[in-house]
């Protein structure tokens, strides 16, 4: 092989091998993005693993659709037991509550009715007196 040749070879070489060593500098860069996404995440192991999930893979394949996929339906059943969680609560609230409640109003009347009383019978006190004070001779 001649110089020129061999200089033509290694030049088709660098260019055949220009678009991996780019493609390799474009997996670098998404992998730091990835991990600083994972850093400053609320969760000191990363947002997957606060709802229970491990990371998602590493690898060259692993990009961000990936994460999404898995990300996705883990945050959606964590909503829905959240959701569950909440109306349960909800429910026992009122169930405890209610009675309470009934109990509170059924007081209310009670005091209601006495206020009522008393000012009846203040009434019939005041009527009887100025009965004795016209009747007295």
């Amino acid at each position: 092989m001649t110089e020129t040749e061999r200089q033509l070879y290694q030049q088709l070489l660098n260019q055949l091998e220009a678009p991996q060593q780019q493609q390799q500098q474009e997996q670098q860069q998404q992998q730091q993005q990835q991990q600083q996404q994972w850093a400053s995440s609320s969760s000191p192991q990363g947002p997957l693993d606060a709802l229970g999930g491990p990371p998602a893979a590493a690898g060259p394949w692993a990009g961000a659709e990936t994460e999404a996929a898995l990300r996705g339906p883990q945050q959606q059943v964590a909503g829905l037991l959240l959701l569950l969680l909440l109306l349960l609560l909800l429910l026992l609230l009122l169930l405890f509550l209610l009675p309470l409640l009934l109990l509170l109003l059924l007081l209310l009347l009670l005091l209601l009715l006495l206020a009522f009383l008393l000012l009846l019978l203040l009434l019939l006190l005041l009527i009887g007196r100025q009965l004795q004070f016209t009747s007295a001779p």
